[in-house]
C-alpha cells in the first residue's frame, strides 16, 4: 500500500525521477483506455505510460484503494475529463 501511494504522489507531482525510483525493472502494467486492453513490459515502456497520462490527464485523476474479501486490496484510477 505504501508503494501505491508513492506512485501517487509522484503522478500528482509530476515527479517522474521520483516515479523511476519506484518502478521496477521487470514491472508490467496494463491500460484499459478507450475500452482496449493494452500492456506495458518494463520500466521503459511504463514510465512512458505514465508520462502520457500525465500529459493527458494532468491533476484530474485519483487513485482509487478498495479493500477485498480476502485481505487484500484492489488499486484502480479514476479521472475526469474537461
Amino acid at each position: 500500500m505504501e508503494t501505491v501511494q508513492k506512485l501517487y504522489k509522484a503522478l500528482k507531482n509530476k515527479n517522474l525521477i521520483e516515479l523511476s525510483d519506484i518502478i521496477g525493472e521487470e514491472c508490467r502494467c496494463i491500460s484499459n483506455v478507450a475500452s482496449s486492453l493494452q500492456t506495458f513490459y518494463g520500466k521503459e515502456q511504463v514510465i512512458d505510460f505514465f508520462k502520457s497520462i500525465i500529459k493527458l490527464l494532468g491533476n484530474n485523476f485519483e487513485i482509487v484503494f478498495k479493500p477485498t474479501t480476502h485481505d487484500g486490496t484492489d488499486v484502480g484510477v479514476a479521472w475526469k475529463l474537461g
